[in-house]
């Protein structure tokens, strides 16, 4: 049965005086490749959005709820895929297919801005996959230009230097850091201001087509790294969904006990430390939860180091 209303976990737990970096006082001593982050796997997908091509018992979309409310709901991080659509051929967000799961651009940043604006400890991954149409990067960096404020806020990082504290990001209001992968093009520097970073030059990612629970249970193929296997292993992505997406799967595997478990099995098989752990259905399960615990153990391991 669907949710009827998003969950209400209270992801930012920051005492009213002192610093804050996404949700906790403790994550500004982390790095950002030390940090922990609840990603939204295709994040355009929604039952909200209208996302429903109509087959009878299957759920196309891969979440309820649009992506303001997984903000909201404590994840930190948008996985979103760009397509080129249209008889205008515009660059736009959509699902495997123009016209499913499309959503505008410009809209999309506007409500991650919005909650930046609103959440001034907050700070956000966007992992951008092209996909239909073969869209380029100056296209999708161009309508982030239209949008007053975003590209200020997007970091660079510079190859020879460690990846920034939470702290740091959040005192230079340098809030959004965007990866993207499979364009088929590179932008210029006088274009996109290496502000697009190639996700797995930096990313080691693990297998992600899993038909259920089950299979993601077999932990020595499903945490076996199958991209980025030859990235800077600075971040390590844990992929934790079931294809085509499945409330009831979801609900399982986004559970905290699973969650947890995952992420330890896959940090033992491949002595990598987790970043980012994807899921459909956001709005199941414990995850955000599970990554502030997470985190404020890391903190804390390393305030004793």
């Amino acid at each position: 049965p669907k949710a009827p209303t998003a969950p209400t976990y209270d992801f930012i737990q920051c005492p009213e005086t002192g610093e804050c970096c996404n949700g906790l006082e403790s994550s500004c001593d982390l790095r950002l490749n030390e940090t922990l982050f609840a990603m939204v796997h295709n994040a355009m997908s929604t039952e909200e959005a209208g996302d429903d091509l109509g087959i009878i018992g299957v759920e196309n979309f891969n979440h309820f709820f649009n992506l303001d409310k997984a903000l909201t709901g404590g994840y930190r991080g948008i996985n979103l895929d760009v397509c080129l659509c249209g008889d205008q051929m515009e660059t736009t967000f959509c699902h495997g297919v123009c016209g499913f799961g499309e959503r505008r651009p410009a809209q999309v940043f506007l409500e991650i801005m919005s909650f930046l604006a609103a959440h001034r400890t907050e700070i956000v991954v966007l992992v951008f996959q092209f996909s239909v149409g073969d869209p380029t990067l100056a296209s999708l960096f161009e309508m982030m230009g239209n949008v007053d404020g975003m590209v200020d806020m997007m970091y660079v990082h510079q190859q020879d230097k460690p990846w920034p504290l939470l702290r740091d990001l959040h005192a230079k209001n340098l809030r959004i850091v965007a990866f993207y992968h499979d364009a088929k093009d590179d932008c210029p520097t006088e274009i996109c201001q290496d502000k697009l970073h190639p996700y797995f030059n930096f990313t080691a990612e693990t297998q992600f087509d899993f038909p259920d629970k089950t299979a993601i249970e077999d932990w020595d193929s499903s945490c076996k790294v199958t991209r980025g296997r030859g990235s800077s292993n600075d971040f390590f992505s844990v992929n934790n969904f079931v294809s085509p997406p499945d409330q009831n799967e979801a609900k399982k595997v986004n559970s905290r006990s699973f969650v947890q478990q995952r992420l330890d099995k896959c940090s033992e098989i491949t002595g990598l430390i987790p970043n980012f752990i994807y899921v459909d259905f956001w709005s199941e399960g414990d995850l955000p939860e599970v990554v502030q615990q997470i985190n404020m153990e890391r903190a804390s391991s390393q305030s004793q180091s």
